[in-house]
């Protein structure tokens, strides 16, 4: 309206009619007195000294409705007459229009992000459904009979496919902490089982490359925990397989010892550990040291690059580290190597801290004999016996050895022989064998050579046992320290071993049912199980599932929980109305955290991921039948 047609005009000829009666209607809450809509009721809030500005419609003209924000204040009269009343109105429409369009924006990235989720929770089964058939059958073919080029292939099928492994771990792990989906559980564990399962994992990396492998806990460490072992173990995989990717020769060596805490705690039950990841690999130059927890960051990023990675993994690991209240840092010098490390906060018990890790104990006091040429392989060792207390004397060559025997004040109880490309072990084999004084002196030979074929050749020069690097601590301190004091042990072997009969009646009573999809996925499911000793049937997907376990009494069942016609969610809900107690094991590409709980809300009993292997599937398996045991797996 212009100006002076509306000079005279009563306010309530601008307002919408029916904000104006819901107006009134605010205002005798507000003063307690019926109110007449218009005028008045704007009135009332300001009169009684409550100014206000409320958000409206005014009507224009031509009849749209212009929205607009007006502050109401009382103004004070110059004689006694009631106060009278300052509108002072603004159109707002710019502002609404620019709300809408930010509200719309909203919702638009709500919907990417849901999108964005759902894509990822797909592409992560689509991806690792193939790479589980992959690794799974060429883990089963190696363990078949193979000519030595057979092998070389598979053996590269198998690498291309755990880096390929690597890579969509990397992935998916940057994906949920940038969605703020990192979580911790807390739980007790085992702190030497937790890192020898995981240095078991990076240990065939190592081992293709011929480098060393070794860790190393300190025996004030107590032996329980309570934390998120789960997110420690990622962390280790991340540093050490970072560790491993860039050396190329010499050792990658994990310390693990108790820190002190940034500050006194009267908590006693608080445990500060300090991980620390050490390689003779290739360094990182000074001027890049700013950039190297960052996302996306590479030590080389140039298109000739020879190192794989998306990048990812350091920046996702000071994330885990902080997430459980922690830091990580880093030392690093070109060509010479890198020293990362992580300070966490553990919880421990008065159980925990009775004892420290059981590789940690002393040996027996028996005079020992290490035979190695390699000063990194001697180092290793060598800090391994001295903390286990133990007595040795070193030699490096078959008339050093032979010189040592002799000069020895006591018989030598153990023999242990570094694996050497000269074939140097074998001559030394022979020679404590053919010697009437030493023919019982046990000799243990390591070695990075694993199969049949080393452990025969092992046999024939006389080795009483051969153990196979990287060699967990506690397997090596209880090797030596059996043939010492005469008991029966039986070495780490295989993670598909041969059952003896006992073992394998024990296993057959079992039924078992996999629940997948994918056919190929199906073939390594039911040939692992089979290694194991057990009998397992196939079925394509949840409907059918319910049909195989309404018709035989299966006592396990292995469910994938993406598949047609009825998922394993659906499934495992429908099985639990008749079979509340079958074992159901989830048994899925999908790794994002929240996975794992909605496993179990769908009533499924445990969790295991793709790619399966035999290890995982042999603990559960442990876990969930009765009388069966998998040392091995």
């Amino acid at each position: 309206y212009p100006a002076d047609a509306m000079i005279g005009q009563r306010v309530e000829r601008l307002h919408d009619p029916a904000e104006l009666a819901s107006q009134a209607q605010a205002a005798e809450a507000t003063v307690g007195r019926p109110l007449q809509a218009g005028n008045e009721a704007l009135r009332a809030k300001p009169l009684a000294g409550q100014a206000e500005t409320i958000e409206c419609h005014y009507l224009h003209r031509e009849g749209w409705r212009v929205p607009v924000s007006v502050s109401l204040t009382a103004v004070p009269t110059s004689d006694e007459s009631p106060p009278d009343l300052l509108a002072i109105a603004q159109d707002i429409t710019i502002r609404k229009r620019a709300v809408a369009a930010l509200m719309e924006a909203k919702a638009a990235a709500e919907q990417a992000t849901r999108a964005k989720t759902e894509f990822l929770t797909n592409m992560n089964h689509e991806i690792r459904t193939p790479i589980n058939g992959i690794i799974g059958m060429t883990g089963l073919l190696l363990g078949t009979e193979l000519t030595d080029e057979q092998r070389d292939y598979a053996n590269t099928v198998n690498i291309s496919a755990d880096a390929l492994l690597d890579m969509v771990n990397e992935v998916f792990d940057f994906a949920n902490a940038v969605e703020g989906k990192l979580t911790l559980e807390e739980t007790e564990f085992e702190l030497e089982s937790l890192v020898d399962e995981t240095m078991d994992i990076v240990g065939p990396k190592a081992r293709r490359k011929n480098i060393e492998l070794a860790w190393y806990l300190s025996p004030e460490l107590p032996a329980l925990v309570w934390g998120d072992p789960g997110r420690i173990r990622q962390v280790l995989l991340y540093l050490v397989s970072n560790a491993i990717k860039f050396t190329h020769f010499g050792a990658v060596v994990v310390r693990i010892r108790r820190e002190v805490g940034p500050g006194p705690s009267p908590d006693p039950d608080l445990c500060w550990i300090r991980i620390a990841i050490t390689d003779t690999g290739v360094g990182i130059p000074e001027k890049r040291h700013r950039e190297v927890f960052d996302s996306f960051s590479q030590l080389d990023g140039t298109t000739t690059r020879v190192k794989g990675g998306a990048g990812l993994g350091l920046a996702v690991t000071r994330q885990l580290a902080e997430l459980m209240g922690g830091t990580i840092h880093f030392k690093s010098r070109p060509d010479e190597g890198s020293t990362f490390w992580v300070t966490l906060p553990l919880r421990t018990s008065e159980l925990g801290r009775r004892h420290g890790p059981k590789c940690t104990q002393p040996l027996p006091p028996h005079p020992l004999l290490l035979v190695t040429s390699d000063p990194t392989q001697r180092q290793i060792v060598e800090e391994h016996l001295r903390l286990w207390s133990a007595h040795w004397t070193t030699a490096s060559s078959p008339g050093e050895v032979s010189v040592a025997l002799k000069m020895a004040s006591e018989p030598v109880a153990a023999i242990l022989v570094q694996h050497d490309p000269d074939s140097s072990w074998i001559e030394i084999g022979r020679m404590v064998r053919n010697d009437r004084n030493l023919a019982g002196t046990p000799l243990l030979l390591l070695t990075k050579e694993s199969g049949l074929a080393s452990r025969a050749a092992a046999v024939q020069a006389g080795y009483s046992e051969t153990l196979v690097s990287p060699l967990r601590p506690g397997t090596l301190r209880l090797a030596i320290a059996t043939r010492l004091v005469g008991e029966d042990y039986a070495a780490d072997g295989s993670s598909l071993p041969k059952l003896s009969r006992q073992d394998r009646r024990a296993r057959a009573q079992y039924r078992l049912l996999v629940v997948e999809d994918n056919p190929v996925n199906q073939k390594v499911a039911r040939a692992i199980l089979g290694r194991l000793g057990y009998r397992a049937d196939c079925v394509a997907n949840g409907h059918e599932a319910i049909d195989a376990i309404s018709s035989l009494p299966y006592d396990l069942v292995f469910m994938d929980c993406l598949m047609p016609i009825m998922d394993g969610y659906q499934a495992t809900s429908a099985i639990r109305q008749h079979h509340p107690s079958l074992p159901i094991i989830a048994m899925t590409a999908n790794t994002r955290d929240g996975d794992r709980d909605r496993c179990l809300t769908a009533g499924m009993s445990d969790y295991i991921s793709k790619p399966v292997r035999p290890e995982s599937i042999g603990k559960v398996l442990q876990r969930w039948l009765p009388g069966t045991s998998h040392r091995a797996a």
